[in-house]
């Protein structure tokens, strides 16, 4: 609590980073927390696993009711960002049950979800254990799980390429209403959301404006799934992450109304402003332009959006 004190009531616009166990929060805590500057402070706040016979394995006492609760009443303050993990790989848990805890801890709405692999690291206790557990891992840096007795290693490479998606569609923040939608249009569990991108839309390192044209398509094959509100959604998500300047083409409706959502922005703004900074909603029947100023938690711009006639 002092050490939250401190740093909240200091005049720096520096971000402070704590890795912390959320459970361990009273009421107190979080009140001051809600009370801290806008991006003052970063929480990463470990769950490895929802499932509690995994935590028992491992000896992590975490109350998981608890930590669910004091993480929704942080993100509730809008001030905080909240990064949180999951573990692939932990004895005791299955594919399945691993899906459960990505689902659970993704409801949570976090900022960042990590999903990390399980490291058996020299000293560790689990290492200690491998061979007892049967838990075959890598004998070079970084000691990476291969498979163990609940999952196997195909199911963990399955694993890989959602933690691809999860990364580049969710955890860059680039695509945030767009995946709302799609989870809302289809009623896809997040897990395999997640799981399809990872299989269809693999990153590989491409341009921004390539991978957002791909999860386009891939996205319009879905069932549910209305191509306008899809690409309306697209378009503002890219709009507020990166100026707009990865808008693919193929997203871009350039007219009579494009024009007037322009001269609006520029008049907003007292400056032209490039075309990538605008755009047409047909879904909405408006007009979005990105403003100056960015969220401190989020990192996102705000957007304007101006009805058309």
């Amino acid at each position: 609590y002092a050490l939250f004190d401190h740093v909240i009531h200091l005049d720096t616009d520096c971000c402070f980073h704590f890795e912390v166990a959320a459970d361990l929060f009273d009421a107190r805590t979080i009140a001051l927390l809600k009370t801290a500057p806008a991006g003052r402070i970063q929480l990463e706040a470990g769950l490895q696993s929802f499932h509690a016979p995994v935590l028992q394995a491992v000896a992590r006492h975490t109350d998981l009711q608890k930590v669910t609760e004091n993480i929704v009443s942080i993100l509730a303050g809008g001030n905080i960002h909240i990064h949180v993990d999951l573990i692939a790989g932990l004895p005791m848990e299955t594919f399945a049950e691993f899906q459960n805890s990505f689902d659970r801890a993704y409801a949570l709405g976090a900022h960042n979800l990590q999903l990390g692999f399980l490291k058996l690291l020299h000293g560790s206790a689990l290492r200690a254990q491998a061979q007892a557990l049967n838990m075959r891992f890598q004998q070079l840096p970084p000691y990476e799980i291969i498979e163990n007795p609940w999952i196997s290693a195909l199911e963990l490479d399955i694993l890989r390429s959602t933690e691809d998606a999860l990364e580049h569609a969710y955890n860059s923040g680039r695509f945030l209403s767009t995946l709302g939608y799609v989870l809302a249009a289809t009623g896809m569990r997040p897990f395999d959301l997640y799981r399809g991108v990872g299989k269809h839309v693999p990153h590989g390192g491409m341009p921004l404006s390539n991978y957002a044209e791909k999860l386009y398509t891939y996205f319009c094959s879905l069932p549910g799934i209305q191509q306008t509100f899809l690409r309306d959604a697209m378009v503002c998500d890219l709009l507020a992450s990166t100026k707009g300047e990865s808008i693919p083409p193929m997203l871009c409706i350039q007219d009579a109304r494009h024009k007037l959502v322009a001269k609006a922005a520029a008049n907003h703004k007292s400056r032209a402003i490039p075309r990538c900074e605008s755009a047409v909603l047909p879904s909405r029947n408006q007009g979005v332009f990105m403003g100056s100023k960015r969220d401190r938690v989020t990192g996102l711009f705000e957007l304007h959006f101006l009805e058309l006639p």
